[in-house]
């Protein structure tokens, strides 16, 4: 109301605005309220996205007692042996939507499917653009091969061709905003700010420790498990030069086509792709080509698809990797901020 009034009286009356820096920043519009496309999410650190592949690879017994010791810690009587299957359960399947580049509103609807080739599979069954979204991610992470990630679909699946990849939990009073106070997982699909709340509750374990004040102070929200690869693949561009040893693979970079496909941004209308079912009666425009090729090559029935999100998925990972291995340090020692991809940064020509 307050910029509303301001907006009114320079636009109607004349007069200019004139006052302190620090009232016109305040009532300045957003990014998003000017119409702009700026994100106000920051890129995830590495030593989170690496925290909660940790979490997810940890033997249940170990894991109670990390939950346990944290509960000690800050004053909380947690139930380790309880949680621990919940927690990890949850952390698992934030590590398949993450590298997946999902928005928390699509990991709730996430399912995952068996796989007879080892890829983790997955539906979405509304994303942004209001379509199904199919999503295929290697068993690799950043700290090497996801050799759970078999028994964690079928752990999802309970028999069935798919099931659901974040269920809610049981448990006392307040374990809906803390799930390290679950007792066990339910039939139901978790709400999106519960799942949230456990992210933000795995990030402050140690030795990751993320408090509220640094996550704003970084800017950091669940939002940029969806552009955080895109951002690292954008950063490195086409034919790069790195400080470390790559597969030639990696060594090509990254085109601005294997950003878009990252992060599923060519099935958005804006960015061309079309929204209509194959033999839509629309009329076609000339800048259909590169929308028809890519609908006849998604779905089901369909090889493009898959196999351009395994490819891509599959060089930004071993990128990550092998700039770790060439860092030579465990990666509880990464720093918390942005720059810690520095690690995987190309050298400026």
């Amino acid at each position: 109301a307050f910029r509303a009034s301001l907006k009114l009286i320079v636009s109607k009356l004349g007069y200019p605005m004139v006052g302190p820096r620090e009232l016109l920043e305040r009532v300045a519009p957003t990014p998003s309220q000017a119409g702009g496309d700026e994100s106000q999410s920051a890129t995830l650190a590495l030593k989170l996205i690496a925290c909660l592949e940790e979490l997810a690879a940890t033997p249940l017994r170990d894991l109670a007692r990390r939950i346990d010791a944290d509960g000690r810690a800050k004053g909380k009587n947690y139930c380790g042996a309880k949680a621990a299957p919940v927690v990890r359960r949850i952390a698992r399947s934030l590590v398949i939507g993450g590298l997946g580049s999902l928005r928390m509103e699509e990991m709730v609807d996430l399912s995952l499917h068996l796989d007879p080739e080892g890829v983790i599979t997955g539906t979405v069954g509304k994303a942004k653009d209001g379509q199904p979204l199919r999503v295929f991610v290697p068993a690799e992470g950043v700290l090497g091969p996801l050799g759970w990630a078999r028994e964690h679909t079928e752990e999802c699946c309970a028999g069935e061709p798919e099931g659901v990849a974040f269920r809610a939990w049981t448990g006392p009073h307040g374990a809906k905003g803390d799930v390290c106070k679950a007792s066990a997982s339910s039939e139901y699909v978790v709400f999106k700010d519960h799942l949230v709340q456990a992210v933000y509750r795995l990030w402050s374990f140690p030795p990751c420790e993320l408090s509220d004040e640094d996550r704003q102070l970084w800017s950091y929200s669940t939002h940029a498990f969806h552009g955080t690869w895109t951002d690292v693949a954008r950063m490195v561009g086409e034919n790069p030069t790195f400080w470390f040893e790559v597969s030639p693979g990696v060594a090509k970079g990254f085109s601005m086509d294997d950003v878009e496909a990252l992060g599923h941004w060519r099935r958005l209308a804006k960015y061309g792709a079309p929204r209509n079912s194959p033999g839509s009666k629309r009329k076609r425009s000339p800048g259909d080509a590169p929308a028809m090729a890519l609908r006849y090559s998604s779905g089901i029935g369909r090889v493009g698809e898959r196999e351009e999100q395994i490819r891509v998925r599959s060089r930004v990972i071993a990128l990550v990797r092998a700039a770790l291995e060439a860092w030579g340090q465990p990666w509880s020692r990464l720093p918390l901020g942005v720059h810690a991809w520095d690690v995987c940064k190309p050298i400026r020509e």
